[in-house]
């Protein structure tokens, strides 16, 4: 399968990006996450973040180059195999006052559904 490309390559982040990753239910999930608007997260053109098991009740931080990011997570009663579709989750903004800007991606993830 070939790679899709979403967003052009001067998608790159200025300073790295934050990318806090919540997971919520029971148990743990294998994620993947790698930087850059690539389907599949796993393709040779992405750029590996993350890929291992996440316990659930807990956030994780991880930094990225790029402003997307691309995610597949497990879920359900056969966590070592069931893959949900890979979704891209991308920059947002957001100001705790007018003079400076907090930037960060944050993605949560349930281990039981989608």
């Amino acid at each position: 399968m070939l790679p899709v490309v979403l967003f052009s390559s001067d998608a790159r982040a200025a300073e790295p990006v934050p990318v806090y990753v919540t997971v919520i239910g029971e148990g743990s999930i294998r994620v993947l996450l790698s930087a850059g608007a690539i389907k599949p997260c796993d393709s040779l053109s992405g750029k590996p973040i993350f890929d291992g098991w996440l316990a659930s009740g807990r956030t994780y931080v991880f930094s990225s180059s790029e402003i997307v990011v691309c995610e597949r997570h497990t879920y359900g009663a056969m966590r070592a195999g069931d893959w949900l579709p890979d979704r891209w989750w991308r920059l947002r903004t957001t100001r705790t006052d007018d003079r400076v800007p907090w930037r960060s991606m944050d993605i949560v993830l349930y281990t039981d559904r989608r």
